[in-house]
C-alpha cells in the first residue's frame, strides 16, 4: 500500500476485538477499513512504543498517508486505491457550531468498489475560509452524502449524485433546520459553474438554496438560466408560467412561517438536471417535493433559452 512508512511486526492472531476476515489501520488523520480476508491470517503491528500499547490488543494501525499527501496524491481522482475499501480521514473541513463559531468535524468517509474506484464519499459542507475540497474537486459518478449544519445546531442531508464529468446530475435534500443570516456561497464557484460554463445568460445558481443550508460548493452549483435563477434576463417560459425562483421562494417562504411560528420542519427536496448540450448546462431542472406527509409534487423548468428551445 503506497505511503507505508512505519516499521512491522507479524502477530500470529487477530485481536479479539475484530472479527475475523476483517483488516483495521488506524494513524491519528487517516484510517482504513478494509473487508475481505486479511493476508495469511495475519494482522500487523506497530511496535514503536510497546508501554503505550500494552495490553490493548485491539488497538491495531499504520501510518498510511498523511493528510496533505491525501489531499494532494490522491485528490481528485483518488487513483490506487485498494478494492472493498473504506478510508476514513480525520478533521478535513469545518462547520458552524451552535456559537456561531467554526468547528472542526473529525471525519471525511471514501468507500470504493471491487475495482478500486471510489464510488461513495461521507462528508460536510464547507464554510467561507475552509471550503470543501470534495465537494469543489468533485470525482466522476460519485454517491456524496453531505451533512451541514443549520441555526439551532441542526443538521441538513444531503444526497449529491455526480454524472461522467463530475457534474451534479441529482440533488436530493432532507431539511429540518434553516441557516439565516450570512449567507454561505462562493462567488468563484458560481461563475466557475455558471457563465464559464452556459456563457452569457446563465449564471452558477444553487440547486438547493443557501436559507436550507445548500453547500457553497461546486457540487451545489450548475449552469442556470439567469431568469431561472432569479427572474432576470430574458424569459424562456410563457407569461404566468412557474419559473424555478418562483418555486424556490415559495418554497423557502413556507419553511421561514414553520420556523418562525415554532413548528418543525420537515421537508424534502430533489432536483434533477436532464442532460443538455454540454456538460454541466442541463437541457431541463425537475424538482420534487414534499412536506411532512404530503404527497409529493413534481415541476419542470426548461433552462434553455427560448430561440435554443425552438430550434432543437
Amino acid at each position: 500500500m503506497t505511503g507505508m512508512v512505519t516499521p512491522w511486526e507479524r502477530i500470529s492472531a487477530l485481536p479479539p476485538a475484530l472479527p475475523v476476515g476483517r483488516r483495521w489501520m488506524k494513524t491519528s488523520c487517516l484510517t482504513l477499513i478494509a473487508t475481505g480476508p486479511p493476508p495469511t491470517g495475519h494482522l500487523r503491528r506497530n511496535p514503536a512504543s510497546p508501554a503505550t500499547h500494552a495490553g490493548k490488543r485491539n488497538r491495531w494501525w499504520t501510518s498510511l498517508m498523511s493528510i496533505p499527501e491525501w489531499r494532494t496524491a490522491t485528490s481528485p481522482a483518488k487513483t490506487g486505491l485498494e478494492p472493498n475499501t473504506l478510508y476514513i480521514v480525520d478533521n478535513r473541513t469545518k462547520m458552524p457550531d451552535s456559537s456561531g463559531g467554526l468547528t472542526d468535524d473529525s471525519l471525511e468517509r471514501f468507500y470504493t468498489d471491487a475495482t478500486g474506484r471510489v464510488e461513495r464519499v461521507d462528508t460536510y459542507a464547507g464554510v467561507k475560509g475552509a471550503w470543501s475540497v470534495e465537494l469543489n474537486k468533485r470525482m466522476p459518478n460519485v454517491t456524496y452524502n453531505v451533512v451541514a449544519k443549520t441555526d439551532g445546531g441542526l443538521e441538513n442531508h444531503f444526497t449529491i449524485i455526480t454524472d461522467d464529468f463530475a457534474k451534479p446530475k441529482s440533488v436530493e435534500a432532507h431539511i429540518t433546520g434553516l441557516l439565516k443570516g450570512d449567507i454561505n456561497r462562493s462567488a468563484w464557484q458560481q461563475i466557475l459553474a455558471g457563465i464559464r460554463v452556459g456563457g452569457r445568460g446563465y449564471e452558477g445558481g444553487h440547486i438547493i438554496a443557501s436559507l436550507f443550508a445548500g453547500p457553497g460548493e461546486g457540487a451545489n452549483l450548475m449552469a442556470q438560466l439567469m431568469f431561472q435563477n432569479r427572474g432576470h434576463g430574458t424569459p424562456n417560459v410563457p407569461a404566468n408560467t412557474l419559473a424555478f425562483y418562483q418555486l424556490e421562494r415559495e418554497l423557502m417562504t413556507k419553511a421561514l412561517h414553520r420556523v418562525d411560528t415554532g413548528q418543525p420542519l420537515d421537508l424534502r427536496v430533489k432536483v434533477e438536471a436532464v442532460p443538455g448540450p454540454k456538460p454541466g448546462l442541463p437541457d431541463r431542472v425537475d424538482v420534487t417535493f414534499r412536506f411532512d406527509a404530503e404527497t409529493s409534487t413534481t415541476r419542470r423548468f426548461p433552462n434553455l433559452p427560448m430561440e435554443q428551445k425552438e430550434s432543437l
